[in-house]
């Protein structure tokens, strides 16, 4: 109703995610499209998969001249895998004019052009001790892999670099995850320094200062 009765401008955020043209999505976002007198399609990846990514945008964009997803498949993917069905690239030979394409109906928008933004301000980390329980368990971790607590009595080990780091994060925070997902208490939050230091800083805010906390599990929100 609004677009049939208005002159009506549409933007489409992170627009390479309108990829099926046969999902109700799609057909919806081509038929408005089609209604409006200005058009913007935003993303920060325009082809994140393969090059058929590209086609919706363009399509919305008006930069197709009525081909559909086949045409424009086969006039520049590189098909290739089980039959010959998969998308495995561009063809080489179409790519000058896949960019030309794309020069016509693209340009890129960076925040230093597009925003008036303020100068990055950056604050040196505020810098905190673990209690010597906490250190230690972290300091197995990090050396060993493995967490022995005593009550209870559980033995918590990891062999992956990336799940260690998840550990001692944990650690740090004052809690252990076991591998059943239940998490362990190492210390009291107010023992940990880290959560006292976020409370002084919450404690120099005023008036409808806010402050943003990056917590990566649900037991240090509920700690918090």
């Amino acid at each position: 109703d609004i677009i049939s009765k208005r002159k009506c401008y549409i933007s489409f955020d992170e627009c390479h995610k309108i990829k099926n043209p046969s999902s109700a999505i799609t057909k919806w976002a081509m038929r408005a499209w089609k209604e409006t007198v200005m058009r913007r399609g935003c993303t920060g990846t325009p082809m994140s998969q393969n090059v058929m990514d590209l086609f919706p945008q363009l399509k919305l964009g008006g930069g197709l001249n009525g081909q559909n997803q086949f045409v424009f498949r086969n006039r520049y993917a590189e098909m290739g895998g089980y039959k010959g069905k998969q998308v495995q690239g561009v063809k080489e030979d179409m790519l000058p004019d896949l960019h030309r394409l794309m020069d016509r109906h693209a340009f890129r928008a960076t925040k230093a052009d597009w925003l008036d933004l303020p100068p990055q301000t950056w604050h040196a980390p505020i810098k905190v001790s673990m209690p010597p329980k906490v250190l230690k368990h972290y300091t197995d971790m990090k050396r060993e892999f493995v967490v022995q607590l005593t009550n209870p009595g559980v033995v918590i080990t990891t062999e992956m670099v990336i799940s260690q780091m998840q550990k001692l994060q944990q650690i740090s925070s004052g809690f252990i995850i076991d591998n059943d997902s239940k998490a362990h208490m190492i210390a009291a939050p107010l023992a940990i320094p880290k959560y006292e230091a976020l409370f002084d800083l919450m404690s120099t805010l005023e008036g409808s200062s806010k402050l943003i906390i990056f917590a990566y599990y649900k037991t240090t929100i509920d700690l918090l």
